[in-house]
């Protein structure tokens, strides 16, 4: 972020492929050429959306997206109501829908650096104690959890499916 801001690292997220269980690619290892050969949801807002354009151009691949949504909260249902789509997101929250929802998650057939999730806030904020605090208390819940979806209703590990 550009500007007067502090920020740390409150953890590195993954990027998967998720997927309806009755699409045809569910059932397998996941390959380059079927990846791009897909029927795709993009999400334009997704700070990873970069990321992951650079390391398909690295891989010669250029997807043309089917759908858009426009927040990644309407994916769950998208993709479980249309077996033919697919969209590569943060693997943890899709590790988390596929909980409930007859959801796939496969690994992105090729390499993509995991994206930075950071937490800021304003440097030429006065010293306020109260903000300094709502600070540090979200930064060390996330920094101490596991990551995974799961963790924000205080779960230590992954619900039964």
């Amino acid at each position: 972020m550009p500007g007067p801001f502090d920020g740390v690292v409150l953890k590195s997220q993954r990027y998967g492929v998720a997927m309806s269980a009755e699409n045809p690619l569910a059932h397998g290892p996941l390959s380059l050429d079927a990846y791009a050969a897909a029927s795709h949801v993009a999400i334009p807002s997704d700070s990873g959306a970069a990321n992951l354009a650079a390391a398909l151009a690295r891989v010669n691949t250029v997807i043309e997206p089917h759908v858009i949504v426009n927040h990644v909260t309407s994916l769950p249902l998208v993709l479980a109501r249309n077996p033919d789509l697919v969209a590569t997101v943060p693997d943890t929250i899709a590790e988390g829908w596929a909980l409930t929802w007859p959801l796939v998650v496969l690994p992105i057939p090729f390499e993509m650096p995991a994206v930075d999730v950071r937490l800021y806030r304003r440097a030429t904020t006065q010293e306020a104690a109260a903000l300094d605090w709502l600070y540090r208390t979200v930064a060390a819940a996330i920094q101490g959890s596991s990551g995974q979806f799961y963790v924000i209703h205080g779960d230590t590990v992954a619900p039964e499916r």
